[in-house]
Parts: C-alpha cells; structure tokens; sequence
C-alpha cells in the first residue's frame, strides 16, 4: 500500500477512487436495458457503498465516522495549500460552498473576523470535497499533489473539474 506519509499525513494514494464511474456504467445500463435488474435507487445504495469502502481504503480505516478521517484531512490541507496553484482555485471553491457570488476577500470579510474563523471556514469548505459529488475528483488531486511531479499544467484540468462540480453541488 502506498501511502502520502508527509507531515504525519497517512493517505493511501495507490487506489484509484472508482464510485463515480461504477455510478456512470450502472445508471446507464438502467437508462438503456429493461432487463439489466437495476433500479436508480439500487445503482445509489451500490455506489454509495462502494463511496464509503474507498473513502475508508484511502484514510486506512474501518470506520466512516473514525476521527482520523478529518484529522488527516486538516493535515492534507494544511499541505496542499501552500501549492499556490491549489490555492487559487480553492478561493473559488470557498465561495461556492459560501453560496453568495461574492469574490473570495469581500467573502472573507463578510463572514470571518479573525484568522481562526478564516481557518475553520477553509477547513470546513475543504472537508466537503470529500463528499460523494466531489470525492472522485479530490483524490485525483491529492494523487497528482503526492506524485511529487506536480506542475500547474496537471493540476489545473484536475482543479478546474473540482470547481465545477463544487458549483454544481452547492450552487443548484
């Protein structure tokens, strides 16, 4: 198992995060074949599993509500922010999951009084690209961030998919 081991950063990097496209071939197949035996709501609890083992793999635990999981995920952010690339999109992303339109700074100022407060908003916005609408993206990034070759040629296709569907999801 290959894992980020930076930082006391424990992150299992050499699975790749399959959930979405089981999604994509499952819901397909309801779309497309009468027969296939699948319903949407069956493709959701399969996918939605498959979402959960994997979240665990990457984390190295046997639990979804195991506190590692935003431990590490404080610790990974901690990291991957000083990649100025990384951080120009996640400005972004701040004000998407801050639902308001604003630019990332007049965001800032409006909803946060000290450094502490910005700190845990990042954290907090950070923490929802784990979820099951961004998760297959975010570990792409972290893949790409860890890989040491990282230039903002890779990343940004990567980042750019990231900002989208964030939007998608906090701004429908």
């Amino acid at each position: 198992m290959t894992s980020l081991e930076m930082d006391g950063i424990k992150y299992n990097v050499d699975k790749n995060v399959n959930y979405r496209i089981i999604e994509k071939d499952l819901l397909h197949r309801v779309e497309t074949d009468d027969n296939c035996g699948y319903t949407q709501q069956d493709v959701k609890n399969i996918c939605t599993d498959v979402y959960d083992a994997e979240l665990k793999y990457v984390f190295g635990v046997t639990d979804i509500y195991d506190k590692t999981i935003p431990d590490t995920i404080k610790l990974i952010f901690d990291r991957v922010k000083t990649n100025d690339v990384f951080f120009a999109y996640f400005k972004n992303i701040v004000c998407a999951f801050g639902h308001l339109g604003m630019e990332y700074d007049d965001f800032l100022h409006a909803t946060c009084t000290n450094a502490d407060q910005v700190n845990n908003l990042h954290i907090a916005a950070f923490s929802t690209l784990f979820s099951y609408s961004t998760f297959f993206i975010m570990h792409k990034c972290i893949v790409e961030m860890a890989s040491g070759e990282s230039s903002s040629h890779n990343i940004a296709p990567l980042l750019q998919e990231l900002l989208d569907e964030t939007v998608k999801f906090w701004c429908k």
